[in-house]
């Protein structure tokens, strides 16, 4: 069998699991592979999900190549750099997450090694994350990047402090910290979960909008690899009584 045929079955068995997936699938069609070392996974999706999964199925569906992501999210605002750089600064700002931590603008020195601090620029229509956090601090800082609709990529640069929890801890307090400050899940019943990256979220919503962000939002969290979706709808009998 020669190598070009060798590459182009790879190529084909790749976008197949592609789009077979339930989050990659729907944007499959705009995915090129690029033979190389390494190979380059390239193109436009729609979705945070999906931007997260198609370099981890490419990887699964052909183990013994390595893939440079070059995937990038759609955006569904248009900013300048220096807009996207100051809309992603007061999101952080507006975090109480983030109070007290110093938003560190370029070419100013940082504080002191031991310090958390945060730090923003752009360019291109990518975000790029710098500073000092704890994991999940890290976590949220990149979701509310993300969560500002007008990036493309999120380069999270942040260097993690060092934290005496569990990793799963932390990555479940940062998509809380997310769906309880989400406007559209107030009064929702979401229990939230999380073993080796996998989250599951669990309880009861009022209607399927409310599933679609709730599942959307743990997607935000860089760590997440798996999501299981067990939300239930809400029982209008157990509505609590004015």
């Amino acid at each position: 069998m020669s190598s070009i045929k060798s590459e182009q079955e790879q190529i084909a068995a790749t976008l197949k699991a592609l789009a077979s997936d339930p989050e990659v699938g729907p944007f499959a069609e705009r995915i090129r592979l690029r033979p190389g070392d390494p190979w380059r996974i390239e193109g436009e999706v729609g979705s945070v999900a999906a931007r997260r999964k198609a370099v981890r199925v490419a990887r699964r569906s052909a183990p013994g190549l390595s893939f440079e992501d070059v995937v990038r999210l759609k955006r569904e605002i248009c900013r300048s750099d220096q807009g996207l750089a100051r809309a992603v600064r007061e999101a952080l700002r507006a975090e109480p997450v983030f109070q007290g931590v110093p938003d560190v603008e370029p070419g100013v020195r940082p504080p002191a090694a031991d310090q958390p601090w945060i730090g923003v620029i752009a360019h291109d229509g990518v975000v790029y994350l710098g500073g000092r956090l704890d994991l999940a601090g890290r976590s949220v800082a990149e979701a509310l990047a993300w969560e500002t609709a007008a990036c493309s990529d999120v380069v999270n640069l942040i260097s993690r402090e060092p934290d005496p929890r569990r990793f799963d801890e932390a990555v479940a307090e940062a998509v809380n910290t997310l769906v309880a400050e989400h406007p559209a899940l107030f009064g929702q019943r979401i229990a939230v979960s999380s073993a080796h990256g996998e989250i599951t979220l669990e309880g009861e919503v009022s209607d399927p909008r409310q599933r679609e962000i709730a599942v959307g939002l743990c997607w935000l969290i860089p760590e997440v690899r798996e999501v299981h979706d067990r939300l239930g709808p809400a029982d209008a009998s157990a509505q609590p009584r004015s």
